[in-house]
């Protein structure tokens, strides 16, 4: 997550204006992930999972204490991939 996107995060949680704007961007961006995953053969029902997980995971600001490397997003995605 970029600092500018934790900054929007932080003040939606004092500021009403911002927290409408966290929730019209979030609602828009969840819309575009589901769109992919739809596109990548879910069910609309699996596509609105899928993309609700994925965007908590981006957005959860989480520190693990062990190194996740480069490969954790990509292995999140691979998770996250309707089997073929």
């Amino acid at each position: 997550m970029v600092p500018l996107d934790a900054a929007m995060r932080d003040w939606a949680g004092s500021s009403p204006a911002a927290a409408s704007a966290v929730r019209l961007a979030d609602e828009r961006l969840l819309g575009f992930i589901a769109e992919a995953f739809r596109d990548l053969g879910c069910d609309e029902h699996g596509a609105r999972v899928r993309a609700e997980l994925l965007l908590a995971v981006a957005v959860a600001r989480i520190s693990p204490p062990w190194d996740r490397g480069d490969r954790t997003f990509d292995e999140v995605l691979e998770v996250l991939s309707p089997t073929r």
